[in-house]
C-alpha cells in the first residue's frame, strides 16, 4: 500500500470518524509475536481494525507457503477479501511479527457503514483491491525475480515495517516465507552481504542500504 492510497484511506476512515466507531463497537484482543491471528476460513463474521504492531499476511497453497504483504496501524483493515475479489478460495493466514492490538467488529456493522455511508465504501473497496494488487505483483515477483533480489526486497520491507535497521530472524520461516530451501537461503544471504547490502550477526539481519 503507497503512501498515497494510505493517507486516502485515512481520510476517509478518519475524518468521518468511522475508526472511533469501530473502537466503540469492536472487542480489542492483544497478540504476542508469531501468534497466529487468524486465517480466511475462520474470518467470515469479523472485520478486524489493527490499533498497534505488524502483521505478516501469507497463502498457502498445496502445502506451499508464499509472503504477500505486511498490514499495520497505517493500513488498518483485516478482511476476508481475496477470496471476495478472485472468486477462488485461498488460504490467507495473518500471523503477528510483533505484539500487537487488534478490534474486531462484527461484519454486519461493516455491511451496514458501506450501505450508509459512500465513501467508506469506496475506502473498504479500495483497501481490497490493493490488497489483491499487492498479492498479484508479489506472485510475479516470486517468478520473475531471482531469489536474492526478491530475499532483499522482502528484507527491507521488513525492516521498514518493523522501524529498525537490525531485527532477529528465523531462517526456517524465512525459507517458507520465499518459498526455498533453508540451503538457497544461506546462498543468497552470502552473497547479499559479498555485496555489503546486509550484515548477520548471529540470529540478527542488519539492512547496510
Amino acid at each position: 500500500m503507497n503512501q498515497n492510497n494510505i493517507d486516502f484511506f485515512n481520510q476517509n476512515i478518519y475524518k468521518q470518524d468511522f475508526k472511533l466507531e469501530l473502537l466503540k463497537k469492536g472487542k480489542k484482543t492483544k497478540y504476542r509475536p508469531n501468534d497466529i491471528v487468524t486465517s480466511s476460513n475462520n474470518l467470515v463474521p469479523y472485520v478486524g481494525l489493527i490499533t498497534d504492531g505488524v502483521i505478516k499476511v501469507t497463502m498457502h497453497i498445496s502445502n506451499k507457503e508464499f509472503f504477500l504483504y505486511y498490514l499495520n496501524a497505517k493500513n488498518n483493515f483485516i478482511i476476508d477479501d481475496m477470496n471476495m475479489i478472485s472468486g477462488n478460495p485461498m488460504n490467507i493466514i495473518y500471523t503477528t511479527m510483533t505484539n500487537a492490538e487488534i478490534h474486531w467488529v462484527p461484519k454486519y456493522i461493516i455491511d451496514k457503514w458501506q450501505t450508509k455511508y459512500p465513501k467508506f465504501e469506496k475506502a473498504y473497496f479500495l483497501t481490497m483491491q490493493i490488497n489483491l494488487d499487492l498479492i498479484l505483483m508479489n506472485l510475479n515477483t516470486i517468478q520473475s525475480n531471482v531469489l536474492k533480489d526478491r530475499l532483499f526486497s522482502f528484507l527491507k520491507e521488513t525492516a521498514i515495517q518493523l522501524e529498525t535497521s537490525i531485527f532477529e530472524i528465523d531462517i526456517k520461516t524465512l525459507s517458507n516465507d520465499m518459498n526455498t530451501s533453508i540451503r538457497a537461503i544461506f546462498k543468497a544471504l552470502r552473497e547479499l552481504e559479498k555485496e555489503c547490502k546486509i550484515k548477520r550477526l548471529a540470529k540478527d539481519i542488519v539492512i547496510c542500504e
